[in-house]
């Protein structure tokens, strides 16, 4: 039960957090450059954000412990 709850969570959480952010024109300027086949600035600065949250998250999750 514990995976159940924690999938549909995790799944509504992106499903949540794609529509909020559909109309960031940060993320439209991603999506151009990769139709291009052309990684620009928007995607450096993209990719950049995401894995420093996620080392942020993780020492966080771990300091915890």
């Amino acid at each position: 039960p514990f995976l159940i709850v924690t999938g549909a969570t995790v799944g509504g959480g992106v499903l949540l957090a794609a529509w909020q952010l559909s109309g960031a024109e940060l993320l439209h300027a991603v999506a151009y450059e990769l139709q291009k086949g052309d990684i620009g600035i928007a995607g450096i600065a993209v990719v950049a954000t995401l894995l420093t949250l996620g080392a942020v998250l993780t020492g966080w999750a771990l300091a915890d412990r």
